[in-house]
């Protein structure tokens, strides 16, 4: 079997390669940030109409009280949601040989466009009006599937939404999901780009309903490594980018001295129960390189795989799904490390630190996992109403993000980061 090195997994990746185990075994988420840097970790949930905690020291006063509750956040929007899956192809850029796959000369994208339409119908034309644009990265052996949840909630508030499958990164890519064609994907999100704002090709439905000024990424753990290098790292940023969303991506990969100080607003969202790209390795290290203003949503209890909508019902009496990431990473895995992958790839070669990213499923203890389901509920919470926030000018959204999710959802913590304190 052909080794791969990283093994950033998602639920289809290990019903694909675990399927007759979980069988038997189953059958049985346009303004800055806030003002001031905040820490808050809640208490007990309250009920929906209950304000936030007061009696926790972290919470905020009540003055201060969030003006969003986590179901008026979460809540789908008054656009009625259209969808389209179509193919677009790249005759620019080629696709690498990969085992037996020989290759080919150009790069095909297919991608569903989810949009706030005239009709919930899947061919409706797209609803009046210029709408941000928000391009969606799916993780390692994954496809554009993962979060649809997001995905609608993002249309029905009227964002336009492009998640293409990439071409060898997918599970199902010819000769096998590869981690080598990471260095590629960045140009097809700018591949995309460039007709989404063009309103060219098989796009052209959407010519003049895309806002440029308006553009977000958001990505799934190799999808999120793919989304910060598109937003902000030499050699592979496209200045169009103003905001990104990250769930569990190996941000670890990224030399921290090249985060530049003119990024774009970021939210990075990590589990400290995620065994393929661990917590204090990754999530630390964020914060601490990214320049402002930057948040950290820290989900305790909260796995790799849990960062798919997919999983949640899937896995949801499972007490650690990442085991199951786990078991198809070690199934696969080869003799090469982080280091090597980031070098190879051009993520900062001799100035990459990646030989301090801890190797998937390599820490010694499984620590306690929250509900996929209750998980799954959060990355529309926390991604859903930070890209709206910033793309749609809602600073309510934001400090919903900041003070308000923490208050009312005791497993999440968030930090913020407002200025450069290297």
């Amino acid at each position: 079997m052909r080794a791969i090195s990283l093994a950033l997994l998602t639920p289809s990746a290990a019903l694909a390669l675990h399927l007759p185990l979980l069988a038997v075994a189953l059958a049985c988420a346009a303004s800055p940030i806030g003002d001031d840097p905040v820490d808050v970790s809640s208490g007990s949930e309250p009920s929906p109409d209950a304000s936030a905690d007061d009696s926790s020291p972290a919470a905020p006063d009540a003055a201060e009280a969030p003006p969003l509750l986590t179901r008026v956040a979460g809540a789908a929007g008054a656009h009625p949601v259209g969808r389209r899956t179509l193919e677009l192809v790249d005759t620019t850029r080629t696709t690498p040989a990969n085992d037996t796959y020989a290759g080919s000369p150009e790069r095909r994208l297919v991608l569903d466009v989810v949009y706030p339409a005239e009709a919930a119908e899947s061919d409706a034309p797209v609803a009046a009006g210029s709408f941000p644009l928000v391009i969606y990265a799916h993780g390692f052996m994954s496809d554009r599937a993962e979060n649809t949840p997001l995905l609608e909630y993002l249309a029905s508030h009227g964002v336009i939404v492009l998640a293409p499958t990439f071409p060898l990164s997918n599970r199902e890519a010819p000769g096998g999901s590869t981690l080598s064609d990471t260095i590629n994907q960045p140009g097809d999100v700018r591949f995309l780009l460039d007709h989404a704002l063009a309103g060219d090709s098989a796009l052209a439905f959407l010519k003049g309903r895309v806002d440029p000024q308006r553009v977000g990424l958001a990505g799934l753990s190799l999808g999120g490594l793919t989304a910060a290098l598109t937003g902000f790292f030499e050699g592979f940023r496209d200045p169009r980018v103003r905001v990104i969303a990250t769930l569990a991506a190996p941000l670890c990969l990224l030399p921290a001295d090249a985060w530049p100080a003119d990024a774009p607003p970021a939210l990075f969202v990590y589990g400290t129960a995620d065994q393929i790209a661990p917590y204090e390795a990754n999530a630390r290290k964020a914060l601490e390189s990214a320049k402002a203003p930057t948040l950290l949503a820290t989900v305790h209890g909260g796995t790799h795989v849990g960062f798919a909508a997919v999983a949640g019902p899937i896995f949801a009496d499972m007490e650690d799904p990442d085991q199951i990431g786990c078991a198809a990473f070690k199934a696969n895995v080869g003799d090469q490390t982080l280091a090597g992958i980031a070098a190879a790839s051009g993520f900062g070669g001799e100035a990459s630190d990646a030989a301090a990213c801890p190797e998937p499923c390599s820490l010694s203890e499984w620590p306690k996992a929250m509900s996929t389901a209750a998980q799954a509920d959060l990355i529309t919470l926390s991604v859903g109403a930070f890209l709206r926030g910033h793309l749609q000018g809602e600073p309510d959204l934001l400090d919903f993000v900041r003070r308000g999710l923490p208050a009312q959802r005791a497993e999440v913590t968030i930090e913020a980061k407002l200025v450069d304190e290297r």
